[in-house]
């Protein structure tokens, strides 16, 4: 595996970062994931503005957001790889100690990605993930909006998940989901897409803006209810879908010992699916379209 790590792609075992770095002794730092189809980026823009946010509001500087997709095409290369997952995660860099307050402004940030192989376009398209869940508190931080690399509790409930038989563990704060340990959350309601609120939408949101929840808002052919979502609508569902941006959109047929609807992937998650498979090929498309100066 080649990696990139601040300005070099090097070997993954040339690859060295200072024990005094800030993302090490304290997970000062964040971070974005990738998927990739055919070297086609989805939703690279909102990746990017979502990383730029991120770095802005825990104030990080030293990095061009604009140069995500130039570097991911690099790694991408450097692998000899098309259709991958690209990880991407910027610390607020090293000192000369350890201090729980950064001691300069000067400071330049340490940035690190990698990339590894995923399926194709044409296997994801034919192949919707049906997925075992548990539903847990969400005991994490109130700043989920931030693409924080400080993951523990997510760890700790994602663990339980597999230990369960589950892949995924969805969250309430209270009477109210939040989201999945790594995915964002949707259910089918009376006929609507229902999907918690972001943290500056509601205050029973705190919520991180999933690249693919934004896509799925964007074919989903259906009308969308942006609102807090009880644990008893959640309960009541016969339907519900995580979206994330490696595993994109999976239909969840269990939560803990329940299953969902008749215990497949629903009617409206194959609409789902198939609705933004198509918006995903539309994009890639149009990025060999404009490599290749056609019209």
């Amino acid at each position: 595996m080649k990696v990139y790590l601040n300005g070099r792609i090097l070997d993954r075992d040339e690859a060295k970062v200072s024990v005094f770095d800030r993302g090490f002794l304290f997970g000062d730092g964040v971070y974005e994931t990738i998927r990739y189809f055919d070297g086609v980026g989805v939703m690279l823009n909102a990746h990017q503005r979502r990383l730029a946010r991120s770095m802005n509001l825990i104030e990080i500087s030293g990095f061009d957001v604009e140069e995500l997709g130039t570097l991911s095409e690099r790694l991408l290369d450097a692998n000899g790889l098309g259709d991958a997952g690209v990880y991407w995660q910027f610390t607020r860099g090293a000192e000369a100690m350890r201090s729980h307050s950064p001691q300069t402004d000067s400071m330049a940030p340490t940035v690190f990605g990698f990339a590894w192989e995923l399926p194709s376009f044409e296997t994801t398209r034919r192949t919707i993930v049906e997925a075992a869940a548990i539903l847990r508190p969400d005991l994490r931080w109130l700043r989920c909006d931030i693409k924080a690399v400080g993951l523990l509790p997510n760890i700790l409930v994602q663990m339980e998940a597999e230990r369960s038989g589950a892949v995924e563990a969805i969250l309430h704060r209270g009477d109210f989901i939040s989201e999945g340990a790594s995915s964002n959350v949707c259910v089918v309601s009376n006929g609507k897409l229902v999907t918690p609120p972001l943290n500056e939408e509601a205050t029973s949101g705190l919520i991180l803006a999933g690249t693919t929840r934004e896509l799925l808002f964007e074919c989903a052919g259906m009308p969308v209810e942006v609102r807090p979502l009880s644990v008893e609508e959640f309960s009541e569902a016969r339907e519900i879908i995580v979206a994330s941006s490696t595993k994109l959109l999976r239909a969840v047929v269990r939560v803990d010992d329940r299953v969902i609807g008749d215990g497949t992937a629903g009617p409206v998650c194959r609409l789902l699916h198939a609705g933004m498979m198509s918006a995903i090929e539309d994009q890639i498309r149009g990025d060999e379209s404009e490599a290749s100066g056609t019209d």
